[in-house]
This record gives structure tokens, sequence and C-alpha cells, in this order.
């Protein structure tokens, strides 16, 4: 009982904070870009994706792109992922992108978070939930940004049918990722560019799943080793593409 009272209100808090954050704007919001490959890119200073399945919709898969440049001093621009999954046999998946140019000289901060929940009790069914949030943040001066990047992950009452002894029925993994890139030529990405960071995100997502899938106790090695040359391969798309001198890379992944 305990536990279900905490997963209402860790859904009720994700589900407020993205809606508080969808609902925000600097400025107008420029109309949606498709690029060469189809992803659609929208210039929403606060970008959030969510998943939450239900019975009637058991695999939810939620997207979100934006792309910005922020002219203004004292922003801050958020990146949000958020999945709740607590039905048995139901599969949850959200992925953000963001890349915002901060082009002022005055103070900015960037903050990505990546939310997974999953609760089933005595689930007959595996029940997956999938969060993935990935922001590129470019700056003129590294002194006039602060940035948070964080990633939870959390399982509830996700015993199996088959009573003690067996593993979790519920599969949860979120990850946090992101680039700060700092002077250079910041350049804008090219259609070309953008298309391949969206289809690096995507697989991405896919082997961070997949990796969960792992024994107990070995899903969090396995995901770092599956990510790392993704990881390094968006990376270096990134810096090449827009003439960055110097680049951060924050991550953190949890495993439910």
């Amino acid at each position: 009982m305990r536990g279900r009272r905490l997963l209402s209100l860790i859904t009720v808090l994700v589900t407020a904070a993205t809606v508080l954050l969808t609902s925000s704007f600097v400025g107008p919001v420029a109309s949606t870009e498709a690029s060469a490959g189809g992803f659609p890119w929208r210039s929403d200073l606060d970008a959030a994706s969510t998943a939450i399945p239900t019975a009637a919709q058991p695999t939810v898969q939620a997207q979100a792109r934006s792309l910005l440049h922020v002219w203004s001093n004292n922003a801050k621009a958020t990146a949000v992922a958020a999945v709740s999954t607590t039905c048995d046999g139901c599969d949850g998946q959200a992925t953000t992108l963001q890349v915002v140019y901060f082009d002022g000289r005055g103070p900015v901060a960037a903050d990505n978070l990546s939310n997974a929940v999953s609760q089933c009790h005595l689930c007959a069914g595996p029940v997956a939930s999938s969060a993935v949030s990935v922001q590129v943040v470019l700056v003129k001066q590294s002194n006039q940004l602060t940035v948070n990047n964080s990633a939870f992950a959390l399982n509830l009452d996700c015993g199996t049918v088959t009573g003690e002894g067996e593993p979790p029925a519920c599969t949860t993994t979120s990850m946090a990722l992101q680039f700060v890139l700092v002077g250079g030529s910041r350049r804008d990405l090219t259609a070309s560019a953008k298309d391949l960071v969206g289809q690096l995100q995507d697989i991405l997502a896919g082997r961070l799943a997949t990796a969960a899938q792992a024994p107990a106790g070995q899903a969090q090695a396995r995901i770092a080793a599956e990510t790392g040359s993704i990881t390094d391969q968006l990376q270096a798309v990134l810096v090449q593409d827009t003439g960055s001198t110097s680049v951060q890379r924050n991550i953190d992944i949890k495993v439910g």
C-alpha cells in the first residue's frame, strides 16, 4: 500500500512538472521544421516527452525534438523525458532531444532530466519503462552557464505471478545525456547532421532498453558498454558540425 501511494505521488509530480514545462515558452514558438529524414524539430525552450501506457494502449512511444537560439540573459532551457508504466504487459518509451544555442553573454542555465517508473503487482507479462533525454548546449563562454543533468528509475511492487525468488517483472531504465559545447564557430547543425543525431538517439534508446534485460547486477555495466560507442558518435558529429573547440559530456544512467 505504501509503495502504491509513493508511485501515485511520483506519477503526479512527474506529470505536473511536464505539463508546466510544455506550457511555458520564451517568446513565440517557431513553426515545426521537418528535416530531410522526416524528424520534426520545434524551437521550444522547454522540451518534454511523456509516455503513460494503459491497458487500452499498452505500447506508447513519445518523442520530442527541439532546436533553438536564445538571445536573452537569465534564461533556462529544460529537456525532460518521463515514463510511467503501471499495467501488465505494457511498454512505455520516451525520448527527448534538445539543441540550444545561448547567443547572449549573460548568465543562463540548462537542465536535463530523465525519469522512468514501473509498477505491476503479480504480473503475468513483462512491464517496461525506458526514458532517454539528450540535451546539447552551445555557449560562448563556459563561466556564464549553469547545467544540471539527472536520471531517475524506480520499480515498485514488481513481483511476478510465480511468487518470490523470481526476477522482477519490470524493466526500468533511464538515461540523461548532456553535451556542453563551448567556443568555436558555433555553426548551426546541418539538415543531415540533425537527421544523424536523431537516428543515433533512437539507436541509443533501443540499446538502453535491450541491455537493461541483463541479469540483476549486470544491467548497469552492460548499458554503459552497449551505449558508449553511440555516445561517442553523437559527440563526434556535434563537434564536427558545430565547430566547437571544447566539449563537456555529462551522463547519468539509472536502472530500476
